[in-house]
């Protein structure tokens, strides 16, 4: 594997990540507190991002296949609204099944709020610590980065948070692998948080808008934001990425 190489734009970042890379996931106090930050600010400039949208772009269709934008925040508005054993209790309701319980939750949260409702929900608990049951806070935060690129990317605009973060997404799911991927593979791609290093394996990933690259193989280049999208198997995003790991990603 081709060394790790991270920008020094993000103060605090780089430590992380090397600590990261040691023990493959995060279990300092003080690094949890930092991913709890990043996550509430993202929250937060995601729910200042869909304030200003109109209603059609609230029903435009994300990267994620057959939600909206609006449901990618009724999604995300689950794990700050939920407690721990209720997000549990919907998943066993749903047979185990990740993509009924979320489609589920999507359609409840729809039915007790409206847009405006649940992007101002978005805002007032930004600051929740909620993990599903298996999943740790950067699982959370990987989570939103993803959604925050699949609304952006299909808007073909920007929302106001550092590709840094993107970074650490991209690095969190680098590691995060289940051995039979029958378990993880939706009609919406790969689970965010579950199975995405089977994805990338034998590519060398390197992102173009900050200085960062990992893997080894053929070359799949993009902004941050994209490699998260390839990584997640979001194929409509592979359009906009060069190298000759494309290819091969399309045919995974």
């Amino acid at each position: 594997m081709r060394a790790l190489r991270i920008s020094e734009q993000a103060p605090g970042v780089g430590s992380i990540l090397c600590n990261f890379m040691i023990k493959k996931q995060l279990r300092v106090e003080y690094e949890e507190a930092q991913i709890w930050e990043w996550t509430r600010d993202d929250r937060v400039a995601l729910a200042d991002f869909l304030a200003q949208l109109s209603p059609e772009d609230l029903s435009a269709t994300t990267l994620c296949p057959e939600w909206t934008v609006s449901d990618a925040a009724a999604h995300l508005l689950s794990m700050a609204t939920n407690s721990k054993w209720q997000l549990t209790w919907k998943y066993l309701r749903s047979g185990l099944n990740i993509e009924k319980a979320s489609q589920r939750t999507i359609a409840e949260t729809h039915t007790r709020l409206t847009d405006i409702e649940i992007i101002a929900t978005l805002r007032a608990t930004a600051g929740a610590q909620t993990t599903p049951p298996g999943l740790r806070p950067l699982g959370v935060f990987g989570e939103l980065i993803t959604h925050i690129a699949d609304i952006a990317v299909a808007l073909d605009t920007t929302v106001d948070v550092p590709v840094e973060h993107f970074v650490v997404g991209l690095e969190y799911m680098q590691y995060r692998r289940k051995s039979n991927t029958r378990f993880t593979l939706t009609r919406h791609g790969r689970q965010p948080v579950v199975d995405c290093a089977a994805l990338t394996d034998g590519l060398y990933l390197e992102a173009t808008d900050i200085e960062w690259s990992i893997g080894e193989g053929e070359l799949v280049q993009g902004p941050a934001a994209l490699l998260i999208l390839a990584m997640t198997g979001r194929q409509a995003a592979l359009d906009q990425l060069t190298g000759s790991g494309v290819e091969i990603l399309r045919q995974r």
